[in-house]
This record gives structure tokens, C-alpha cells and sequence, in this order.
């Protein structure tokens, strides 16, 4: 329980400390909700434009400079402690949506 509760406060901060001026949340016109897939990771985001969608990393990371840096660049997300059954791969800083692989079940 300890050790959720640190996982939890820690990510606040991180996500607090991620979000900066230049991110502001912004949902373009091809973002209505729906599940986005993609077989390999997309170099821009196709909602809202923005440059790099991040790879979601999930766990308790060791947080790092180098950590702090990659997550206010947008090179990185964070993705919480559990791990979805079904989780999004890639997430945009900008519109905060998120991508998922695309596997053989999900090909039409």
C-alpha cells in the first residue's frame, strides 16, 4: 500500500512538472474518441500535429535529469504504475491522445 501511495505522488509531481506552456491541451478534428492504431511508433501526432509522440513508459521508474528531460521534451509519457490489460503504446504531449500497437488480431 506504501508503496502505491509513493508511486502515486510521484507520478502527481512528474506530470505536474511535464506540462509546460508551449502543451497546452488541444484536441484537433480528427480526435473524436476513437482507438487509434499504429503498427510502428507515428513521428507526429495526426490529431493535433505535434512532434514526437512519446513511447508510454508504465511502472515505478527511477527518476532521473535525464528522465525529467525526456518527459518535458515529449520524448517521453508516463503511464502509471498498473498496466492495463489492453494499454496505448505512444501518447502525444500536446492533445494527451494516446495510440496503441497494432497487432495481427487487430488488422482489418
Amino acid at each position: 500500500m506504501k508503496k502505491v501511495m509513493v508511486c502515486a505522488v510521484i507520478l502527481v509531481i512528474l506530470v505536474a512538472s511535464a506540462v509546460d506552456g508551449n502543451t497546452e491541451d488541444v484536441k484537433g478534428d480528427q480526435c473524436d474518441g476513437e482507438r487509434i492504431e499504429f503498427a510502428v511508433q507515428p513521428e507526429s501526432c495526426p490529431c493535433c500535429g505535434f512532434s514526437p509522440v512519446a513511447p508510454i513508459m508504465y511502472g515505478l521508474p527511477l527518476f532521473t535529469e535525464k528522465l525529467k528531460r525526456a518527459i518535458d521534451e515529449g520524448r517521453i509519457a508516463l503511464g502509471g504504475c498498473i498496466v492495463p490489460e489492453d494499454p496505448p503504446r505512444w501518447r502525444c504531449k500536446r492533445c494527451r491522445t494516446s495510440f496503441y500497437q497494432q497487432t495481427s488480431e487487430t488488422v482489418k
